[in-house]
């Protein structure tokens, strides 16, 4: 026999053997390269994972949230298919047509919850109001038949009420070195014609 051809024979049964503990390791962690490798990554790549899940983590865990919720029509019958789509939370009925969370949580498919209630009782108008963990956060949204409309809370000053006193116009002759000089003054009546005189006098010292 050749000696090439007892080389190639030699290789092929190494081949042969070690082929089995190849496919056993990839069958009991298929994954076992991958985690080595990330095992051992820089760690400037560990630290962006980590920072990409924080990320994840905080838009998935929301705000806590107290939820009032007021239903105009249908209510009891409302608020038992509501309560049914619900995982968890509880409310407290405050009267007949409104309710409130006993406390601030988390209720991340309100919104889904309430157009699919809504929808099933299409002629009920349901007015949800969230109070948030920060001061002024306040919400409202409206759902009627499917449909939903988001109001943020708008702080805005009324206007002044107040009514201006009636003001009067008289002119009154002063006297000033024996010669009268007339004077115009406003004022507010009611007043004695010494005080308006003496509001006259006052005016025209001011003047000169």
């Amino acid at each position: 026999m050749k000696w090439w051809i007892i080389i190639g024979l030699l290789a092929l049964l190494r081949l042969r053997a070690a082929a089995p503990h190849a496919l056993h390791a990839v069958a009991r962690n298929p994954a076992g390269a991958a985690a080595v490798d990330m095992e051992h990554s820089a760690p400037q790549v560990g630290h962006s994972r980590c920072d990409c899940e924080d990320s994840i983590k905080g838009i998935v865990m929301g705000y806590y949230t107290r939820f009032e919720i007021e239903i105009d029509r249908g209510a009891t019958q409302v608020m038992d298919t509501l309560i049914k789509t619900m995982d968890y939370g509880e409310f407290q009925q405050n009267s007949e047509t409104e309710w409130s969370s006993a406390e601030q949580w988390k209720w991340y498919g309100h919104e889904d919850n309430l157009k699919a209630v809504s929808k099933a009782h299409p002629l009920s108008l349901i007015t949800v109001t969230g109070y948030g963990e920060e001061q002024g956060d306040i919400w409202r949204k409206y759902f009627l038949a499917g449909q939903m409309q988001t109001c943020k809370l708008e702080i805005k000053f009324p206007p002044c009420t107040l009514v201006r006193p009636d003001v009067k116009i008289a002119t009154i002759d002063v006297t000033v070195m024996g010669h009268d000089v007339p004077v115009e003054i406003e004022y507010i009546a009611p007043k004695t014609a010494d005080e308006l005189y003496e509001m006259a006098k006052a005016q025209l010292k001011s003047t000169l």
